[in-house]
């Protein structure tokens, strides 16, 4: 073991980009003691380690010992990876409400299609009833409105193989 009895402050950070484990700021410190009497020799092993863009406040101290201005360069790609990384949430936000306002336009477009499928239908099946023809009149306007019905009541009910709602449209 070459120097151990040194603090290692040279340790390369660990960095790890997801959002749970950006924000530790703590550093993890391991500590070892090996005495040993007959030889006189004392060792002390001090590992640490941190987790996030920033390095500990010591460990950015020694980065600006070795080379000025290092701190500065380490906060300032902080900066930056932090930017870029809410711009890009942002477009993902501005993306998703785009493809929901699509599928909302899409929704309305089928309901009002349906909704003067169905009219018509009932158009027939009154025409019919008129012509007295009562029981085709009864097969379209009953179907009708029974289809009309049967669609209303599962849209209401959740879907039974994923366990979600179904999106709803209240307009």
């Amino acid at each position: 073991m070459k120097d151990i009895d040194k603090k290692n402050k040279g340790l390369s950070p660990t960095h790890d980009n997801t959002p749970e484990k950006q924000d530790v700021e703590q550093p993890d410190l391991l500590e070892v003691h090996d005495i040993d009497m007959e030889k006189g020799k004392i060792t002390k092993l001090e590992r640490s380690m941190f987790v996030g863009p920033i390095p500990p406040p010591e460990v950015l101290k020694g980065y600006e010992e070795v080379l000025p201005g290092s701190a500065d360069r380490i906060l300032s790609l902080a900066e930056k990876e932090q930017a870029h990384r809410h711009s890009n949430e942002d477009r993902i936000v501005d993306n998703k409400i785009e493809n929901d306002k699509g599928a909302l336009s899409y929704k309305k477009r089928g309901q009002y299609f349906a909704a003067g499928l169905a009219l018509i239908l009932m158009g027939v099946g009154v025409y019919f009833g008129y012509i007295d023809k009562p029981e085709v009149s009864k097969i379209i306007f009953g179907g009708t409105i029974g289809c009309v019905l049967i669609v209303y009541v599962l849209n209401k009910l959740p879907l039974l193989h994923s366990g979600k709602n179904q999106d709803k449209v209240s307009e």
